[in-house]
């Protein structure tokens, strides 16, 4: 459902293993780094690798799943935040939240295929 309304298609063939930030929109793929500018995007969704988008209009988004507490925080607030994002939903973080790029203010620049979830520095940009 969310790759329809983001209208993006799984990363063809040939652009598999390319930075998402020399992909063209459009596109979802599955990733060991996220949050880096240049995170590379496969076909194949592996155990703890997270799904990015990159839309037609060229935003970036890290899609993962989050306590609820700090989805609700998200919304709520413009101030910077840590927060724990998971690739897949656990008892305790099960709310799908997709944070833009340009909202990471900060994080570990490093691949996490076995980490129990990413620590990521976000700001909100809502308009409340």
């Amino acid at each position: 459902m969310l790759r329809a309304s983001n209208k993006v298609k799984l990363i063809d063939e040939a652009l598999e293993g390319l930075g998402i930030d020399a992909l063209p929109g459009g596109i979802y793929g599955f990733t060991f780094s996220p949050a880096l500018h240049n995170s590379p995007l496969f076909r194949a969704k592996h155990f703890r690798s997270y799904e990015i988008h990159k839309l037609d209009d060229g935003l970036i988004y890290l899609i993962g799943f989050v306590k609820n507490v700090d989805a609700t925080r998200f919304k709520d607030t413009k101030e910077t935040f840590d927060i724990l994002i998971q690739p897949e939903p656990e008892p305790e973080a099960d709310v799908l939240l997709t944070i833009p790029y340009s909202c990471i203010s900060q994080h570990q620049q490093f691949a996490v295929p076995t980490d129990h979830g990413i620590k990521i520095s976000v700001t909100p940009q809502n308009t409340n």
